[in-house]
Formats: C-alpha cells, sequence, structure tokens
C-alpha cells in the first residue's frame, strides 16, 4: 500500500497516462489466455440484458466491473467475482483492472480496430470510464443503468481474446 500505479497508452492523437494509490490485489492465477467461447455473442447480448437496469456502485457493479463481466460472460473466466467487494473507490478499481490486465496479458490495440466484446478507456463528461465495445457505441454502467457513448470517445482499447 501507499506505492502507485500507473496505466499508460497511446492512440493516434496523443500518449496518455493514469496514476493512482495502489492497492494490491491478488488474481487468483498466475496468467491466463482468455479465449471467447463459440456463442460469445449471444452471451453478450444476455449480459448487456441482464445488466440493463443495474445502476452504477464502486466495488459492486461499475465500469470495471462490468468489462470484467462481459469478459466473464464471453469467456467463462471469474475475474468479476474475484474483485466485486474488493475496493469501494476509482483508485480501488484502477488498480484492480491494472491487476487483470498484468495477469491476463490483455494486448493494447488502437480505438480504430476495436470490435465487438472488446474493451474501450472512453472519455465522458464524469471523467474517464472503462467500457465494452459493440458496434459504434461502447456500453457501460450508469446511474441508472447501462449507458452507451459514440466509440468515437473513446481513446484506448483492448482486444478480449
Amino acid at each position: 500500500r501507499g506505492s502507485r500505479i500507473q496505466l499508460h497508452w497511446t492512440n493516434s492523437r496523443s500518449q496518455h497516462s493514469v496514476d493512482g494509490p495502489r492497492h494490491d490485489y491478488a488474481v487468483s492465477r498466475n496468467s491466463m489466455t482468455i479465449k471467447r467461447r463459440n456463442d460469445w455473442p449471444e452471451r453478450l447480448a444476455a449480459y448487456f440484458e441482464a445488466n440493463r437496469d443495474t445502476p452504477f456502485e464502486f466495488g459492486v457493479h461499475d465500469c470495471g466491473l462490468f468489462a470484467c463481466g462481459a469478459v466473464d460472460a464471453m469467456a467463462g473466466t471469474t475475474l468479476a467475482s474475484e474483485l466485486r467487494g474488493q475496493y469501494q473507490d476509482a483508485d480501488g478499481e484502477r488498480s484492480a483492472l491494472e491487476a487483470i490486465v498484468r495477469v491476463c496479458g490483455i494486448p493494447a490495440i488502437p480505438v480504430k480496430m476495436a470490435r465487438r466484446g472488446d474493451i474501450a478507456l472512453c472519455e465522458t463528461s464524469e471523467g474517464m470510464t472503462v467500457m465494452v465495445v459493440d458496434g459504434p457505441l461502447a456500453y457501460g454502467p450508469g446511474e441508472l443503468g447501462i449507458r452507451t457513448i459514440p466509440l468515437s470517445q473513446c481513446i484506448a482499447a483492448w482486444r478480449i481474446g
């Protein structure tokens, strides 16, 4: 505790970084490869529908857990359940996501290459948020349930499976 983490990414316009207090979160595997199941499109659609009216709450249903839940739905992993309830603020969420990206070896990609089911970092009026790509939109939790924003507002992306 007390040390800091930094996440870095580059897009066609500029370089970015986010830093914050480091929290050490254990993920129950040393390393893994995420592979989408054959029926992942149906699973992702069902995940969006199941969470349509679930409001945002740090550590319970925030943008990081929403993205991890989408990965779980598509690939049969248990990322969200391993992190749920382990933090209550944005700094904890950021640290938990950094641990997932590190352990799972999720590769960064240009936003213009993001496809359905990939993860994107988007700029919103509330700040940066992690969302799930679905066509020209990115989906994530909002105050009243799922909200969407244009993928053009996203500044970084990561390939899932």
